[in-house]
């Protein structure tokens, strides 16, 4: 919901990328993977493992690489103790070698 308290993580292949963020991000992180390639790095679950978490029954989304998601969800169900029903994390493309990104 615009407007309602919310906290942010995203990810980014540049240190200077500055997330436009809707609503009013209490708290957010940016999770620069430098010259790390898309969907190789733990960064991003890093950055959610440090987010405050507010106070009251939330919600959680995300949509990234497949093992990325994996590893988002465990942060959120597993180690943040969010129920399945409040977080949720999509794969939408499996990172599969280096062939991904030499189109």
């Amino acid at each position: 919901m615009l407007g309602s308290p919310s906290t942010a993580a995203a990810s980014s292949p540049s240190a200077s990328f500055t997330p436009r963020i809707p609503g009013s991000a209490s708290a957010w992180r940016v999770a620069s993977r430098i010259s790390a390639p898309a969907g190789t790095t733990t960064h991003l679950a890093d950055a959610v493992r440090e987010l405050p978490l507010l106070k009251g029954a939330g919600q959680a989304w995300g949509a990234a690489e497949s093992r990325i998601a994996r590893d988002l969800r465990a942060v959120l169900r597993d180690e943040r103790g969010m129920p399945r029903s409040h977080a949720t994390a999509r794969g939408y493309w499996l990172r599969t070698g280096e062939s991904d990104l030499d189109d």
